[in-house]
């Protein structure tokens, strides 16, 4: 109820169109089934001490869903894209190993299926690139600097390259020189860090060998 009263009061006084605002229940309902679904079939172990999933990932989907802005989620199609992508953020990017992230997959498109099958299609709502940031909108693409920054949907790995390596540049004129290589995975990890890193409060741990680029990302 708590979270049905606070994304409704959002989309209502938000302006968002009515077919966007009609689809607010659905989601909260497949948000409770979907956490149900990810406890039991990834529960926590020894291994995976951190499988503890709660209310707190609970609210965190939430809160990356009040984020949205009228002027980029538009249709019903933006919307549950933009709930896809926070179930992403708040759930798959914490599995680890092929077998918990095949789990995930299949347990999206089975919500996905029984809430929203009828309404549209899965290979809309899954296709690539699915992600979302602060920094792709129309009004962002001369300066990477000021607060009023719209969450919009990444419509191209193209266009977010061309972004970076702006920002990579502006970067450069006031630090040491930042070597970077923007492949795909890079640019979706700095799409990560600055949705976490934009949280209040925000914080995450960053795995990987050494070298791998985490500090430049970060940097970045």
């Amino acid at each position: 109820a708590v979270y049905r009263s606070v994304l409704h009061a959002h989309f209502t006084e938000g302006g968002f169109a009515d077919a966007v605002q009609a689809l607010v229940d659905g989601v909260v309902h497949a948000t409770l089934d979907f956490q149900d679904l990810i406890t039991k079939s990834l529960p926590k172990t020894a291994l995976a001490f951190h499988y503890d999933f709660n209310m707190r990932h609970l609210s965190s989907v939430c809160q990356g869903l009040l984020r949205a802005r009228n002027s980029a989620i538009k249709t019903p199609l933006h919307f549950l894209r933009l709930w896809v992508h926070e179930l992403h953020r708040v759930y798959a990017d914490r599995l680890v190993g092929e077998q918990d992230s095949k789990a995930f997959q299949e347990q999206l498109l089975q919500v996905l299926q029984r809430h929203f099958g009828s309404d549209l299609e899965m290979e809309e709502i899954l296709a690539p690139p699915l992600l979302f940031c602060s920094f792709c909108g129309p009004s962002n693409s001369g300066s990477f600097s000021g607060t009023s920054r719209p969450y919009t949907e990444v419509s191209s790995m193209d266009a977010l390259k061309s972004l970076l390596q702006f920002a990579i540049k502006e970067y450069n004129d006031l630090h040491p020189q930042l070597n970077l290589v923007l492949f795909e995975d890079a640019m979706a990890h700095i799409c990560k860090i600055c949705r976490i890193l934009e949280g209040s409060p925000g914080h995450a741990l960053l795995v990987g060998i050494g070298g791998s680029g985490k500090q430049v990302l970060t940097r970045l």
